[in-house]
């Protein structure tokens, strides 16, 4: 029988789930994957650029995209200490309530979640700037020491598979083959929209994503929603509420 490492190398192949074919969607495969074999109701990874900005990779299902979409939203959440403090946090329904309300409330609202585990990829080639969420529908999961090791092989095996597949090989300024892919590219939306911010109202980029963040919290959706409408035109910088400094 398979340990659980193997078992997710297994079931991210591209013969396992056909349906997301090459290689820029192995954090997708690998989330769902993730969400198979572990006792976890959903997984999602993300990677912290240079500039400390958060991009998700991949996520197991349309939830596990929300719950990432909306701790980035609000700016705080497990996964964000996770990486700030490089360790573990297992947040139970009772610890988000205390120390993140905005973001459980949200999560509350719009997820089937009600506890995450967040933990850094410590491969060595991502140097911590990795993390993966994994998501509880329990709001007070028991995790055994035998389940928590279990956890820490998948991490690895998902640092391990990203790096051995990543496509960089002697280039280490390139990108990432897997960075290809839908998550990106819309997260990436949230800093052309920032830019845009920038240049009509002269807002540095802390302030920029403070904008977008409150703008999105107002009106009951995601940061990356809102940029998406900027970057489209379909929502005016100057219908942020922001005047020009």
């Amino acid at each position: 029988m398979m340990d659980v490492a193997g078992r997710i190398a297994a079931l991210s192949s591209t013969g396992e789930q056909p349906e997301l074919p090459g290689p820029e969607l192995l954090p997708t495969r690998l989330m769902r994957a993730c969400a198979q074999v572990l006792p976890v109701d959903g997984a999602g990874i993300s990677f912290f650029s240079g500039f400390r900005h958060r991009v998700p990779l991949g996520a197991s299902d349309d939830d596990a995209v929300l719950a990432e979409r909306l701790q980035f939203t609000v700016g705080e959440g497990p996964c964000l200490t996770a990486h700030a403090e490089d360790g573990a946090v297992m947040a139970t329904a009772d610890t988000m309530g205390k120390r993140w309300p905005i973001f459980y409330r949200e999560l509350l609202a719009t997820t089937p979640y009600r506890a995450i585990l967040s933990l850094p990829v410590t491969t060595e080639e991502f140097g911590g700037d990795a993390a993966v969420d994994l998501y509880y529908a329990d709001p007070r999961p028991d995790i055994s020491e035998s389940a928590l090791n279990d956890v820490k092989n998948a991490i690895d095996i998902i640092g391990a598979l990203l790096v051995a597949n990543s496509g960089l090989g002697d280039s280490p300024k390139a990108e990432p083959v897997w960075c290809a892919n839908d998550a990106v590219r819309s997260r990436s939306q949230v800093w052309i929209a920032m830019g845009m911010i920038n240049v009509a109202l002269g807002l540095d980029p802390i302030d920029s994503l403070a904008v977008l963040r409150g703008y999105a919290f107002g009106h009951g959706t995601t940061v990356d929603d809102i940029a998406r409408h900027v970057t489209a035109r379909q929502l005016p910088v100057e219908a942020l509420g922001v005047r020009r400094w």
